[in-house]
């Protein structure tokens, strides 16, 4: 039992350790401010950048099956030529979808959620640094550290950002609510992946890996850029013209539905 015991902590602590990022902001903004609307502006927000999220880690589902044959095969090269093409295809999802996020996010917040979820919008540009923080951390942990069994020094730098995480609420959610939760969680999460990229680059030359990694990141950051200018006054055009219709629709609707 107890040589079983080991190796199941060791995928069982990282799972805590989200657990921190996903439930216990939310819990300590409504223990820490008493008002469940702030608990319920993160909430909304959070939702919106966890289904993002989903559709840019899902890849290393697939890709870290073949990562690990190739590492069981004592393949090096080749499972990290994965590991870098998947940072690559990561990029390009992640930096455009945080471009569009942050150019629709006070329309969007409006048009999806009410009027009254208009503050919304800032706490989703201010989370949307997480969907390449978290995608860098995510494919780093997926692709190279559990495949090549290293999970345990994955699982400390996960803990040390969720720690970082707890503290950053603490002196941040009473002065600031919300925002202070969010700042929290995006300040945290760079230091889970600096933490990783350090553990990574020790087996490897890290100028050659760092550059390598680094490439994409001027292309994908100049089509964000593009989305960004481009999409914010479209969708500002389309939020006006469904407010202008929503009322009308409503209506519609309670004309149409049929009484209790």
């Amino acid at each position: 039992f107890l040589s079983h015991l080991r190796p199941s902590l060791t995928y069982f602590v990282p799972a805590v350790a989200t657990s921190v990022y996903t439930v216990l902001d939310k819990t300590m903004l409504g223990a820490i401010t008493g008002d469940m609307t702030q608990s319920g502006y993160y909430e909304s927000a959070h939702k919106i950048v966890r289904l993002l999220m989903a559709a840019i880690v899902s890849l290393n589902v697939v890709v870290g099956v073949r990562t690990s044959y190739l590492f069981g095969q004592r393949r090096e090269g080749e499972a990290r030529e994965h590991l870098l093409n998947t940072y690559r295809f990561m990029c390009a999802l992640a930096f455009p979808l945080w471009g569009g996020v942050a150019a629709v996010a006070d329309g969007f917040a409006v048009v999806f959620f009410g009027a009254e979820f208009a503050a919304t919008g800032v706490l989703l540009r201010l989370f949307a640094p997480l969907l390449f923080i978290i995608g860098t951390s995510n494919v780093l942990g997926s692709l190279y550290l559990t495949p090549s069994g290293q999970r345990g020094r994955s699982n400390r730098a996960i803990i040390t950002g969720a720690v970082v995480n707890l503290i950053l609420n603490v002196l941040l959610i009473k002065p600031y609510g919300a925002y202070g939760a969010v700042v929290a969680s995006v300040g945290s999460g760079p230091l889970e992946t600096v933490r990783m990229m350090e553990v990574v680059t020790s087996t490897r030359s890290p100028p050659t890996m760092l550059e390598r990694m680094t490439l994409p990141l001027a292309t994908v950051s100049e089509y964000s850029s593009w989305m960004l200018t481009f999409l914010k006054p479209l969708l500002s055009r389309v939020s006006r013209a469904w407010l202008s219709v929503r009322p009308t629709t409503l209506g519609i609707y309670s004309m149409t539905s049929p009484e209790e």
